[in-house]
């Protein structure tokens, strides 16, 4: 990736806690959020991404993206380099946020879900230079000193856990056997991430 600048790809599902984190990292200078949901199948994708001018002039500058869906960053598109971080939350309130904000119904909701934690999965098994975070993690701030290390910041990351408000658990609107199944997948699947040489809070 020599004609390439140094990229975080935060692969992940909406409502994970990974956008207001990026905000977070947008705020140290060696970061630079770019976009939400682009679409990266190869490495022109990913250098035209990361064509616009970083804020510091540094070899060490980092442009930061999000992938929340199937489409953006398949299985197969691999970038040996970049660093991959990947967040994953429970799903009563991820599916209660999706389904009360009008994105999906239930079942959709519980179908994009299940099917992105596989794909999370399919990806992270491949990377080379990874990094696990539960919502939790993001949560508590448990994720600073960790992801500075992962990332090779020299600058605190601020952590603020205000941003994370909008994200708090609404009024259950999803059954009963749907969340259950739901949080098999999710526990099934956070259980095989755990399994893989990845970075996490507590295991560097």
């Amino acid at each position: 990736m020599s004609s390439l600048k140094r990229v975080l790809l935060s692969v992940t599902h909406l409502a994970s806690g990974s956008l207001p984190l990026l905000g977070l990292l947008n705020r140290n200078p060696r970061v630079q959020f770019v976009q939400t949901n682009p679409v990266i199948q190869n490495y022109v994708d990913l250098k035209v991404l990361t064509s616009v001018e970083h804020k510091l002039s540094s070899v060490a500058a980092m442009f930061a993206l999000e992938a929340n869906f199937n489409y953006q960053l398949g299985s197969k598109s691999h970038f040996p380099h970049a660093h991959y971080l990947f967040t994953v939350r429970q799903p009563d309130p991820v599916l209660n946020i999706l389904v009360s904000k009008g994105y999906y119904d239930h079942k959709e909701a519980a179908m994009y879900y299940c099917y992105r934690l596989r794909r999370i999965c399919e990806i992270a098994k491949r990377v080379k230079h990874g990094m696990l975070l539960t919502y939790d993690d993001i949560q508590r701030g448990d994720y600073v000193g960790p992801l500075k290390t992962f990332l090779g910041l020299k600058e605190d990351i601020a952590h603020t856990p205000e941003v994370f408000d909008y994200l708090k658990l609404p009024p259950n609107v999803i059954s009963k056997d749907v969340l259950e199944w739901c949080r098999d997948c999710y526990e099934r699947h956070l259980f095989f991430l755990k399994s893989l040489p990845l970075v996490s809070v507590n295991r560097g």
